[in-house]
């Protein structure tokens, strides 16, 4: 067990509950959230694609149209390993306090990441978003999604 998942799993006292919303966060939002489940989903209609799938409660916000106290979704494409897994690593790193480049987030492996799902061991923890649009490569707008230690 990695010292990361030894952390979280002493740490475990939150209420895992699933929002459910499907409100995403929109380009140049900045604040603190807390999250209210994080888990591993699989698509059978997405050609067997697996997603991490977040949900939030906001806690501070910078936006209007993003309210104090309600409920916002992230899900990220865990597909592609170039980009699914270090996503994975950043968000669940930065829910324990960690940065992106720090050891224990590099030494997370995907049975960790999966582990911290099925087990909730970051329900209840904060974290702060910065969000902001990038263009694709066929030129449409990907909003990326930066977490970092609360």
């Amino acid at each position: 067990m990695s010292k990361l998942a030894a952390l979280l799993s002493e740490a475990k006292n939150a209420d895992p509950r699933a929002g459910k919303t499907g409100q995403y966060f929109p380009a140049d939002f900045r604040g603190l959230l807390k999250v209210v489940s994080c888990t591993h989903k699989s698509s059978q209609k997405k050609k067997n694609k697996e997603y991490l799938v977040a949900e939030f409660e906001v806690l501070e916000s910078n936006l209007a149209e993003v309210s104090v106290g309600s409920a916002r979704s992230w899900v990220l494409d865990l597909t592609n390993p170039d980009f699914g897994i270090p996503n994975a690593k950043a968000f669940v790193g930065a829910c324990s306090g960690f940065d992106v480049d720090s050891d224990e987030c590099a030494g997370l492996d995907g049975d960790d990441l999966l582990a911290t799902m099925e087990e909730g061991l970051i329900d209840g923890r904060h974290v702060r978003l910065q969000t902001f649009y990038k263009k694709t490569a066929v030129g449409g707008d990907f909003t990326v999604h930066t977490f970092t230690p609360a």
